[in-house]
């Protein structure tokens, strides 16, 4: 690769993930926001959603899942899908969990879990910063080799 190609490839690699470190900005906003002004009520899981990304086979049982969720808010019923998909947390119908309701949309809740709660967030920032660290050090190596 020709170093005026490279240096394009790392710059539109360094814009991808500043792009990254705005999503998780904004995901870690968005909860903040939900958790100091949003009510904390109880929910029972009512269903389970399943993300079929290929068929269960001996090696790979289940699928992702992710929980849909019931509770009361302002003398409404109102039904929260979870839209953090796992195969590693397991919720059983019927179980209650915590959710901090979000006063403004209710259905854009969040539930009061570690994972729920800054998982997204976390994710994206990690990758977001590795991949500028990455690409701001070939950048500065391949200017600094000129």
């Amino acid at each position: 690769m020709s170093g005026g190609c490279f240096t394009s490839f790392m710059i539109f690699f360094l814009i991808i993930s500043v792009g990254l470190i705005f999503w998780a900005y904004s995901e870690y906003q968005f909860t903040r926001t939900v958790i100091g002004k949003g009510i904390l009520v109880s929910a029972e899981v009512i269903d389970i959603n399943q993300l079929q990304k290929a068929p269960a086979t001996p090696n790979n049982p289940k699928n992702s899942t992710a929980p849909r969720l019931e509770f009361a808010y302002k003398g409404d019923t109102v039904w929260y899908d979870s839209e953090q998909y796992s195969n590693l947390v397991d919720y059983h119908i019927g179980e209650r969990v915590e959710v901090y309701v979000n006063p403004q949309q209710p259905t854009k809740s969040v539930i009061n879990t570690w994972s729920e709660k800054w998982g997204t967030a976390t994710i994206l920032g990690v990758l977001g910063a590795v991949f500028s660290l990455l690409s701001v050090g070939s950048l500065l190596s391949t200017w600094r080799n000129r």
